[in-house]
């Protein structure tokens, strides 16, 4: 039995669009009650590029889960990723005149890093301002400064933004079903919220969502955001190159890669062959190296690692600061020895990430390709729950969780 109405989470994504509806239990966890995905058609790079081809595939999600979970949608989160994100580090000024630090202090200070984010509100909208920590006549790395004596107070924080159009698009898609979506949250938070517990955030992690069309990216030091962003490559930049590679089309290349895919070079596929039925008659069917396979998916995961690392190196932590290693969520976690791959490349212990702050999943045969959606699902039902009075405001929600 429920104790909230449902809440509802889209991923429109490259390669599947993804709905699913939660209901928070007498326990006071979340719940999913029912998930659809399906084939997406009209997507690229994570950005909608044939919008009645998007709104067909929504209208059958949402048919298919509302016939399923017996629930009416009428709004749902929407989880963005892509080159449509972008991040801006914030920072907010307080002078106190050397006394003890007090709330209303805290409330000015964080006030005054995210009024003027310098944003074109035209273009531009704020999904997050992600607090990080504050500054106190400058010691840094503090987390709670009440109480404390000084007369500078500081706030550091990381706006993450995205493009209106692309938001605007999503939402002229999902109207065509009837769907209203209210709010929209960035993959990399959502995925961070289903998967990581107190003490990693505290202990310093990565999170990397692998997308169909884009890679997204979080990272936590001493419980707050250090970093984030998103890159224009995943999954379907390696079927890409495993179609050109081979001569092939994109329908055999897709399905080379899940059938013999591997991040790393396998001893065991030296000298083997993989037969590709041929799919166009009169064209013969042909066989192609196991190890050149594996050369070309190697060598484009190992680039997407090695993007998000220079990101971090550029204006994040360290990995050092990161003693909780790598978690790796999305469908790109499902290729074999990945996790090897990214800790060899990032210098970090990897494991796939799967949703621990959320119920309903235990079945599914891969939970972490759906930590997003279940993340944005918590998101969803933390804000509502805020609206309505019960733990604060919008923008207190996303401290509680990231800071």
């Amino acid at each position: 039995m429920s104790t909230s109405s449902p809440v509802a989470a889209l991923e429109i994504g490259t390669g599947r669009i993804t709905l699913a509806v939660a209901e928070r239990q007498p326990s006071g966890r979340l719940k999913i009650t029912g998930v659809k995905s399906l084939e997406s058609s009209g997507v690229r790079k994570s950005r909608i590029t044939g919008l009645n081809n998007v709104k067909k595939t929504i209208q059958a999600v949402v048919r298919d889960l509302q016939d399923a979970a017996s629930v009416d949608i009428s709004n749902a989160w929407l989880a963005v990723s892509g080159p449509g994100v972008e991040t801006k580090p914030l920072k907010g000024a307080w002078r106190t005149d050397m006394r003890k630090i007090t709330d209303d202090d805290v409330a000015a200070v964080e006030e005054n890093a995210t009024e003027n984010n310098g944003l074109d509100g035209s273009s531009r909208m704020v999904l997050h301002n992600l607090s990080q920590d504050f500054v106190l006549d400058g010691r840094t790395g503090i987390a709670n400064p009440v109480g404390m004596t000084g007369q500078q107070l500081e706030r550091r924080a990381l706006c993450v933004h995205y493009a209106l159009a692309q938001f605007d698009d999503a939402r002229e898609a999902a109207a065509a079903s009837h769907v209203e979506i209210p709010n929209a949250a960035f993959s990399g938070c959502c995925a961070a919220r289903a998967v990581l517990g107190e003490r990693e955030r505290q202990d310093g992690v990565l999170v990397i969502d692998l997308g169909a069309g884009s890679t997204s990216y979080i990272a936590f030091t001493c419980g707050y955001v250090a970093a984030a962003g998103s890159i224009a490559a995943g999954g379907d930049h390696v079927t890409a190159d495993l179609a050109t590679a081979f001569g092939i089309t994109r329908k055999q290349a897709e399905g080379l890669k899940i059938a013999e895919g591997c991040a790393v070079l396998r001893s065991e596929s030296a000298g083997r062959r993989i037969s590709i039925p041929s799919t166009t008659p009169g064209f013969q069917a042909r066989s192609v190296s196991a190890r050149a396979v594996e050369t070309v998916v190697n060598a484009r995961m190992d680039e997407i690692f090695r993007m998000v690392q220079d990101r971090l190196e550029a204006s994040g932590p360290t990995t050092s600061l990161l003693a909780a290693g790598c978690v790796l969520t999305g469908g790109g976690a499902a290729m074999p020895r990945v996790c090897e791959l990214a800790a060899s490349t990032l210098g970090l212990p990897a494991r796939i990430g799967e949703p621990v702050n959320v119920d309903g999943l235990e079945n599914d045969p891969f939970p972490a390709a759906l930590a997003v959606p279940a993340g944005l699902a918590l998101l969803a039902a933390d804000a509502e729950e805020a609206a309505a009075g019960e733990r604060g405001g919008f923008m207190s929600m996303f401290k509680r969780i990231f800071s």
